[in-house]
């Protein structure tokens, strides 16, 4: 079974399982609200998670994503962003646009040097 199948799944919990990507088929879960994706190896933002139009809360705290795409403001549901503990590279102009009741949980670390 594929988990684009799962149609009324609405929480996801995969945190410490060394995900470096998501299937193509998670953008077919229509009503899942709730995605943590906590503490894998996420190198770019998954772009499954871009078709999720119901979700309301995604945590991508703890990987590697230095880039948070434009694409993010097109989730109009998404209230809690987690992505603290990540390499980020500026900017985040485009971060305003997604939601102002967008709640950003945003660590970024500036090294000087």
């Amino acid at each position: 079974m594929q988990i684009g199948n799962l149609q009324r799944l609405e929480y996801l919990s995969v945190q410490r399982n060394y995900l470096t990507s998501l299937p193509k088929s998670m953008s077919d879960l229509n009503k899942l609200r709730q995605l943590l994706l906590d503490n894998n190896g996420f190198k770019e933002f998954p772009a499954a998670t871009l078709s999720m139009l119901s979700l309301d809360t995604l945590s991508l705290n703890g990987n590697h994503i230095s880039k948070i795409p434009k694409r993010l403001m097109l989730l109009c549901s998404l209230r809690s962003l987690r992505l603290a503990d990540n390499p980020w590279q500026p900017p985040f102009d485009h971060l305003a646009q997604v939601s102002l009741s967008l709640s950003l949980s945003l660590c970024v670390c500036v090294c000087v040097c």
